[in-house]
């Protein structure tokens, strides 16, 4: 048996170190490649699919969440086998263009929330729901529905509200005019102030 002093051995691993010989493994990258082999596997299980098939559906799947792709591949068990390749492009095709409509609904419902537009932000959830339903994504589907309820109730609250607000504001200038009539000024400027 050999032995090596200590101090010789760190300092040959922090050297080599320096010269890049250990590669700092992210663990994103990591989790990300589990996730593929994950993913081929699934697909993989798939009865007669070949390999041009797998790699355009992973593409798909990588950007899909576990429900929506869980549709996906049950809606692949559906296609007949001679007709699979171009339905499953023209399904994943499909697919993309439901995404990138989504982004861009989720981008105009944050600008609305931000102008407080609680109306259209409502119309447009609707409109996400029905997108998220078309991809599987049934969960963020229910969570948005949830969501445009909160809305909703709001929107009726404020519209509930509106006349009886427009009723006592109505009542104030009414009286402030007939104290303004009555040359009482000081009580008028007061009930004005009041309406506006």
């Amino acid at each position: 048996r050999f032995k090596i002093p200590r101090e010789r051995v760190l300092k040959s691993f922090f050297s080599l170190n320096r010269k890049t010989a250990f590669i700092p493994v992210h663990i994103e990258e990591v989790v990300q490649e589990v996730e593929k082999r994950q993913l081929w596997q699934q697909v993989s299980c798939v009865e007669g699919i070949n390999s041009e098939e797998c790699e355009f559906l992973m593409d798909d799947l990588l950007l899909s969440t576990e429900e929506s792709r869980v549709a996906l591949i049950n809606r692949l068990m559906d296609f007949k086998r001679k007709e699979r390749s171009a339905l499953l492009r023209e399904e994943i095709v499909k697919r993309r263009q439901i995404r990138k409509e989504r982004d861009e609904n989720f981008k105009q419902v944050d600008e609305l929330l931000k102008a407080s537009d609680f109306t259209s932000v409502v119309n447009i959830f609707d409109k996400i729901i029905t997108l998220s339903r078309a991809l599987g994504e049934d969960s963020i589907a229910q969570e948005l529905s949830n969501r445009a309820h909160v809305y909703r109730e709001e929107l009726s609250q404020m519209a509930q509200k509106i006349p009886v607000l427009r009723s006592q504001r109505n009542e104030a200038l009414n009286q402030a005019e007939l104290l303004e009539l009555g040359g009482k000024y000081i009580e008028a400027a007061k009930q004005f102030d009041l309406a506006s």
